[in-house]
């Protein structure tokens, strides 16, 4: 009986040893099971005692700290359950989007660190983009991308603007806008080249014609009165005693004026000239005195009595005496 109980006690002691043999140390932990010696952690734990977190991979791909079921601890650069945002400390602007920490991608049209920068594709050549593909040209260019030159003043007689109020003239021009024309031939007789070997001849008293403005011209559009002769542009020369652009107009004076003109019956001689026709030369008289009375004789030369009637110097010369 006492061999039975022994037995029975050694059996018994055996037995708790296996069950002790089959205990997990340390213990499984967060709800896991002990197996045969072995946890058999809940969803979202592992490890030998079940204590082991497990999160996606991007949460330490990121740098970050898995501390619980699918719940990460992120570095400054990355936010989210699991670090999987990246962060950009300025927020990306017009559209554009944070793909790394502190990298933005921009749409279409814009770049710089937060996208703020419009961009023109082509590029601006003379001037600033100021918006997605919108240019804004400097002074003198004009067009899409700034690379038409602008000339304020116009290029005449098919110029082409070069460069801002710049001109390329056509054959037989130049000048800033073009509008002066070349004469391979210069103009004469004070002519001006208005095109091409083309000359605007002045048609004043002493009138120009021709190709280069070389052959005076004389014409008057009407005739000449009282024995006038057209002596150029609408110019008569007009005999002693008329006067006006035809000689259409008589002296009013009772002699005539030979070197002066007739103002209210009297004679307002040219320089150089004197008496009451204006026909003695300053510094060539000779005077006499008779009875307290003072005669001028008259200088004339044979060249001027030539051109005057006789009777008209000895009117002039009696008329002179009583004067």
């Amino acid at each position: 009986m006492k061999t039975s109980l022994l037995l029975a006690l050694a059996l018994a002691l055996c037995m708790l040893n296996v069950v002790r043999s089959q205990d997990c140390k340390p213990a499984c932990a967060n709800g896991g099971t002990c197996t045969n010696g072995n946890c058999s952690c809940t969803e979202g734990w592992t490890g030998i005692d079940c204590t082991t977190p497990i999160c996606d991979s991007v949460c330490t791909d990121h740098g970050g700290k898995c501390m619980g079921p699918q719940s990460c601890v992120c570095t400054s650069d990355w936010t989210g359950s699991l670090c999987e945002i990246p962060v950009c400390g300025s927020p990306c602007l017009n559209g554009g989007n944070c793909t790394a920490p502190q990298t933005c991608t921009c749409m279409p049209g814009w770049s710089g660190s937060r996208c703020e920068n419009a961009t023109c594709n082509p590029s601006c050549v003379n001037g600033v983009c100021t918006g997605v593909n919108s240019c804004s040209c400097v002074t003198g260019w004009a067009g899409t991308l700034c690379e038409i030159p602008f000339c304020s003043q116009g290029c005449a007689n098919n110029g082409t603007c070069t460069g801002p109020d710049t001109c390329a003239c056509a054959e037989g021009w130049t000048g800033d806008d073009c509008t002066e024309g070349i004469c391979t031939e210069p103009c004469q007789n004070g002519g001006i080249c208005i095109a091409p070997d083309v000359c605007e001849c002045h048609t004043n008293v002493t009138g120009f014609s021709g190709t280069h403005c070389e052959f005076g011209v004389v014409s008057c559009s009407q005739p000449c009165e009282n024995g006038g002769n057209c002596t150029g542009v609408e110019h008569c020369t007009c005999p002693l005693g008329f006067s006006g652009q035809w000689c259409e107009i008589a002296s009013d004076c009772n002699t005539t004026c030979v070197n002066g003109v007739c103002d209210q019956d009297f004679c307002i001689c040219d320089d150089g000239w004197m008496g009451a026709a204006c026909y003695q030369p300053t510094g060539l008289t000779n005077t006499t005195t008779t009875d307290n009375a003072t005669t001028t004789i008259i200088a004339v030369s044979s060249a001027f009595t030539s051109t005057i009637p006789i009777a008209t110097v000895l009117f002039a010369v009696i008329l002179s005496v009583f004067m």
